[in-house]
């Protein structure tokens, strides 16, 4: 062996040593943070704030840590008390992706420099986003676990969670991808079906209508993510987890018919106040169409109580009657009222569907 390979064979091996031990000891701590100071414009008027990455941990019952959340927090800097100013917590994205289109798209304060079909524009980075919501809110985005940093960690003995419970997670996490995106198809659908079948006018109209009456909806959407670790905790100590879930039942039927009495009674006002004078016409259809989506807060309801106690099928339920909804509205497309009322039927048979499989699982597993 001559000196050239030698000399070749020293290189890599010294290589392969380096990457090795660089590789060993690039490790984020679990609890840590790093905070730089910034400013931009917003709505004209120049904004100070701080960036903060850090890792929060996560602990189980004995407090021990399980995971560690990597996020992004933005303060403002130049208010001299924000113990009542808003914040933000954005945790878009997962299975498989961070929050990041939520970050440099959409309310951080910088975002890509890309034109409206998303492509990149030169010169190639990021630029200020006027309309970030920082000038009135701060935000952390959060990564969900197994994305960006955010990272599942070894338990006290340094063993990493089993086959089969990585299985667990995998399939809870596909499960509520699958039922995220059934979700996207029953409130969305109706609205790219009415784009097709009807003048563009029309159309618009019923976009304002799909997004008034989907307050019940978004506005129920607390108590569900409020519902989901309720009972997973009630779980883990043994109790029974029916009452958490008639509690919620019982709230979220409230607002309902709160918000649906309100639409049937003042349409008017409602369109009126949101949108203008120009857009009653579609008044006459906003207390229907805040009951289509008050029977879908419902059966969601029954849906993530069944996901978080490892049953299924009611994710399968409401896939079913997504594409229901969407088999309805293209034979039923004569008028906006008759869109309308498709989903109405449709959702009310979801409902009674959900609530048909927990009274019969209920009585079995007493």
């Amino acid at each position: 062996m001559n000196i050239k390979h030698l000399v070749t064979l020293f290189t890599l091996l010294f290589s392969i040593a380096f990457f090795t031990q660089a590789e060993a000891e690039r490790k984020i701590d679990i609890d840590s943070s790093n905070t730089t100071k910034h400013s931009t414009k917003i709505n004209g008027k120049k904004i100070n704030y701080t960036a903060t990455t850090g890792t929060q941990p996560v602990w189980d019952a004995e407090g021990n840590p399980t995971a560690s959340l990597f996020y992004t927090y933005y303060q403002r800097s130049d208010i001299k008390d924000n113990s009542a100013r808003p914040l933000l917590i954005s945790f878009n994205g997962g299975p498989g992706s961070a929050s990041v289109w939520m970050h440099v798209a959409y309310t951080g304060p910088r975002v890509l420099n890309v034109d409206d079909e998303g492509y990149p524009l030169q010169p190639y980075g990021v630029k200020t986003n006027p309309y970030s919501i920082l000038d009135v809110a701060d935000v952390v985005f959060v990564n969900p676990v197994n994305t960006g940093y955010s990272r599942v960690l070894p338990d006290k003995e340094g063993k990493m969670p089993s086959k089969e419970q990585q299985k667990k997670i995998t399939l809870f996490f596909v499960l509520t991808a699958c039922y995220e995106l059934t979700q996207i198809v029953c409130n969305n659908s109706d609205i790219l079906l009415v784009k097709h079948y009807f003048p563009s006018y029309d159309a618009g109209l019923y976009a304002s209508l799909a997004l008034i009456g989907r307050v019940v909806y978004f506005v129920t959407w607390m108590f569900v993510m409020l519902l989901l670790p309720q009972v997973l905790e009630s779980r883990k100590n043994g109790k029974n987890p029916v009452p958490i879930l008639k509690k919620y039942l019982g709230y979220i039927s409230l607002l309902s018919v709160a918000i649906v009495s309100f639409t049937f009674l003042f349409p008017e006002f409602a369109v009126d106040v949101l949108f203008g004078e120009q857009y009653k016409s579609i008044a006459g259809l906003l207390g229907w169409y805040a009951l289509a989506t008050s029977f879908f807060a419902l059966a969601n309801i029954f849906a993530y109580y069944f996901l978080s106690i490892d049953r299924y099928l009611p994710i399968l339920i409401t896939a079913v009657f997504g594409i229901l909804q969407v088999v309805a509205i293209i034979f039923f497309h004569d008028s906006l009222l008759q869109v309308v009322m498709a989903q109405v039927y449709v959702m009310a048979a979801l409902l009674v569907a959900q609530v048909s499989y927990f009274t019969i699982d209920h009585y079995k597993t007493k």
